[in-house]
């Protein structure tokens, strides 16, 4: 917790900055037209026009972020402006390492096959690119990463398909028991949270 007042979010702009530099992690990529690197949640009331699903009060799915992008993001940050006042706001986690213990080695192998259609959310497009084709799981190092949202994801072959299912199936028996829910007092205004997206 910074325990000050940073609404531009600047400790964290130069925490970035400091991890690319000392470690060359890498800068992230802009996903926001006015803020660049960073991409504001800021729940609205419904309208008409189109909204990313951070700025509705709807139900956010399973994710990682940028799961879209040729290469996902290798960490990601949550910076707690104001945290919520409405009994929302929850940010759970689960490792990809428990969500794959119960997946047969031959459905990881098919989720790490080019064999998936991931559709780019509209607030996320660049250009003319809606969609990429690429694997859901990657080794990096002695790493397994996963990209994943299941409402962006198809499987483009019937072995995907059934990798797929597994993956799922999966999903649905750890989000009962191995889940890390971290509510609006756990991360309050100033918190700042930088997690391995993959993992």
């Amino acid at each position: 917790n910074l325990g000050f007042p940073d609404p531009n979010s600047d400790y964290l702009q130069q925490l970035v900055l400091s991890l690319h530099g000392q470690y060359g992690h890498g800068l992230p990529f802009s996903h926001s037209s006015s803020r660049g690197w960073f991409w504001d949640v800021r729940p609205q009331p419904e309208t008409l026009e189109h909204r990313a699903i951070s700025e509705t009060m709807g139900h956010f799915p399973w994710h990682t972020d940028s799961c879209y992008e040729t290469e996902p993001a290798r960490f990601f940050a949550l910076h707690v402006l104001q945290h919520d006042r409405f009994g929302g706001g929850t940010l759970s986690l689960l490792s990809v390492d428990l969500l794959l213990r119960s997946i047969p080695s031959s459905a990881k192998l098919a989720l790490s096959k080019p064999e998936f259609r991931l559709a780019v959310p509209i607030e996320f497009r660049k250009g003319e690119q809606n969609a990429i084709i690429g694997n859901l799981l990657s080794m990096d190092g002695t790493y397994t990463r996963l990209r994943f949202r299941e409402d962006i994801v198809t499987p483009l072959s019937a072995r995907a398909d059934a990798a797929f299912h597994e993956l799922l199936h999966s999903l649905a028996q750890q989000k009962t028991t191995n889940v890390q829910h971290l509510r609006s007092e756990a991360l309050p205004q100033g918190s700042i949270i930088l997690l391995d997206n993959g993992r």
